[in-house]
């Protein structure tokens, strides 16, 4: 860990108003560190992986198509791949209270055919 590190992480905690992680609103500093810092970007993909498998699960289920079929797990690679771009998107354009409507918008963009 670098030098800078242990302050930006410091600085992201001062922010979110000191609350333990998931339980408070994402700031943007938060959210770039966890998407630009090395150590922390390889959790945040592992993270967002390990959605996409539940959700893949979820709608397989509830299609009725065996777990293993393809289709649904398209369908939440996609939708994984969503939520990544709307969290971006967020970040250069958005106010923190706009992040859920963008990924509202992001997401039926991808299952509006799947509704």
């Amino acid at each position: 860990m670098t030098g800078e590190q242990p302050l930006t992480i410091a600085a992201c905690w001062a922010e979110s108003d000191g609350h333990e992680p998931g339980h408070h609103r994402p700031s943007g500093l938060c959210v770039r560190l966890a998407m630009s810092a090395p150590a922390l970007r390889g959790e945040y993909l592992k993270t967002l992986e390990s959605s996409e498998q539940a959700l893949a699960s979820a709608i397989a289920k509830r299609t009725g198509v065996p777990a293993d079929d393809l289709r649904p797990r398209v369908l939440a690679a996609a939708v994984s791949g969503a939520v990544r771009v709307a969290v971006a998107y967020w970040l250069d354009h958005g106010p923190v209270n706009a992040l859920p409507s963008i990924l509202n918008d992001a997401i039926r963009s991808v299952v509006a055919d799947h509704l």
